[in-house]
């Protein structure tokens, strides 16, 4: 079994909440998908404020559509 975490590390300029948002914008998409149920068992993130770091599970099939969608809502923003 593979672990798939994925650490997303923003820089000084950008505002870590803004981020955190950004990732519940994504789960909030991603409950189009699978549904609240679904994403609330199957996602999972931990932000981690000294070293500026969000870290999602992406091990499972809706974790991996979360990771998906933010990272393209970063990249966009």
């Amino acid at each position: 079994m593979s672990t798939e975490v994925y650490r997303f590390r923003f820089e000084q300029d950008i505002p870590l909440e803004e981020a955190e948002m950004t990732l519940h914008l994504a789960t909030f998409a991603a409950e189009g998908l699978f549904g609240r149920v679904g994403v609330r068992l199957e996602t999972s993130y931990f932000l981690d404020g000294p070293r500026r770091t969000i870290s999602v599970d992406g091990t499972t099939e809706v974790g991996a559509a979360v990771v998906r969608i933010f990272t393209g809502l970063v990249i966009r923003e």
